[in-house]
């Protein structure tokens, strides 16, 4: 046999036992990445788990706390506005009780929200039952005010300029005599009684 033969036969014989060799260190080598790389997802997957447990308890606690400061602040608004109810309610039977003494005879009770948009606000006038001009003339008063304001939101610097068709001028007539008052409803009394 020539020696070249020989030489691509031991060739060839090494290239395939070198690749059998280099199978076997590998697919040892490939198997302990494989069982490594198991581990480590095995360690990922465990952390992942805390991780998750623990924010789990976190939110649980964050959610205990929100709701006890919800419930807090809860009671707050609750106390504030049981204070306020009072607070309105005794101003609200002092000044009905100063309305029935006719101390005065009418008074305007206006509420906290009369600048809303959202609703009409409800303003109360108290008066005495003997007192219904008085009332008219504060509900016309009010009225005004509130008018006027409502303007100067409305129309900005054209309301300055706004006026009544009219002038008002008052005065108090002199009288012929001395007018008495007292005198005049006694008489006037005494004529009602004669003749009815």
């Amino acid at each position: 046999m020539e020696p070249i033969i020989i030489y691509i036969i031991i060739g060839v014989v090494a290239l395939i036992g070198g690749l059998v060799a280099g199978k076997f260190v590998f697919a040892k080598d490939t198997n302990q990445q494989i069982a490594l790389a198991e581990q480590e997802a095995q360690r990922i997957r465990q952390e992942a788990q805390r991780i998750t447990k623990d924010a789990e308890a976190a939110a649980e606690t964050l959610k205990k706390e929100k709701l006890l400061e919800a419930k807090e602040k809860f009671v707050q608004m609750k106390a504030d506005n049981d204070k306020e109810l009072n607070d309105r309610n005794r101003k609200m039977a002092e000044a009905e009780g100063r309305v029935a003494n006719r101390q005065p005879g009418v008074a305007i009770v206006l509420p906290a929200d009369l600048a809303a948009i959202d609703h009409v606000p409800k303003v109360e006038i108290l008066h005495h039952p003997t007192a219904a001009a008085e009332r008219q003339v504060a509900e016309g008063v009010l009225t005004e005010v509130v008018m006027k304001r409502v303007a100067a939101e409305k129309l900005g610097p054209l309301a300055g300029r706004l006026a009544p068709p009219f002038v008002v001028e008052t005065s108090t007539p002199q009288a012929h005599a001395a007018f008495h008052a007292y005198s005049h409803s006694f008489c006037g009394m005494t004529l009602q009684y004669l003749l009815f």
